[in-house]
């Protein structure tokens, strides 16, 4: 992905990516489901969560999705409010989803353990 896809998620988006995001994904030359860098299917799963919601709730402005599994719509995202948490969660189809509680999410603690993570596994097409 190159600086000006980036710009383009947080132009149409209105919002601002975590530079530590920004950094891994500038580097990433490998699309993968659990860290995509494609900014057109960023901003599709995006807007889509954002205009549908999620399991009958609003998907909050402030968690911006970073990857997916789309055998199931299981999703990674992380939380661009708040630039000290680096945390990236992980909703399956099968949990429940409480905007304003997602610690039983965690699925890594920061994007370098989940791009560990994101390297072992297969891609679903």
């Amino acid at each position: 992905m190159k600086e000006s896809d980036v710009k383009k998620i947080e132009n149409k988006l209105e919002i601002k990516l975590p530079d530590s995001y920004r950094k891994v994904i500038l580097k990433r030359k490998r699309h993968r489901n659990a860290l995509l860098n494609d900014y057109k299917i960023l901003l599709e799963i995006n807007e889509k969560y954002r205009n549908e919601g999620v399991k009958g709730k609003d998907w909050p402005m402030y968690y911006f999705i970073i990857g997916y599994r789309p055998d199931y719509e299981n999703v990674y995202f992380i939380n661009i409010k708040n630039s000290k948490n680096e945390k990236v969660y992980f909703l399956t189809e099968e949990q429940n989803f409480n905007p304003k509680s997602v610690g039983q999410l965690i699925a890594a603690e920061d994007l370098e353990e989940h791009l560990e993570f994101d390297d072992m596994i297969p891609d679903v097409d």
